[in-house]
């Protein structure tokens, strides 16, 4: 997963604009391309006063920029999620403040969540 791919997952929604500089195209086109269902990476929602707002799902971002199945890339996601988690609780345990049994909890929650 590459540095851009990791900013990515850091959104819930992502925004308009990162969606567009990771796909290399404009944001005009991020937004006409979504709202004529063209663009499959999320959704568009009109407010009462005709105002889109646009949610762009990380997975689904990805999956269409690497050709990958979505499946794959949400599999991929949970992995590095865990893996990050992981690296944290080393360094914690590293650093003295939880000791070894708090750390064998803790990564097996993650392991099995």
């Amino acid at each position: 997963m590459t540095d851009k791919e990791k900013e990515i997952l850091k959104y819930d929604n992502v925004p308009v604009r990162v969606a567009a500089e990771y796909l290399n195209v404009s944001q005009a086109f991020i937004r006409w391309q979504m709202k004529h269902n063209e663009l499959l990476i999320g959704c568009v929602k009109r407010n009462p006063q005709g105002k889109c707002r646009y949610y762009i799902s990380p997975a689904k971002l990805i999956s269409y920029k690497t050709g990958k199945d979505y499946n794959v890339v949400k599999e991929e996601i949970s992995f590095n999620v865990k893996y990050e988690q992981l690296l944290k609780l080393k360094e914690l345990l590293d650093k003295d403040i939880l000791t070894k049994e708090e750390f064998e909890q803790e990564k097996t929650k993650i392991l099995n969540g």
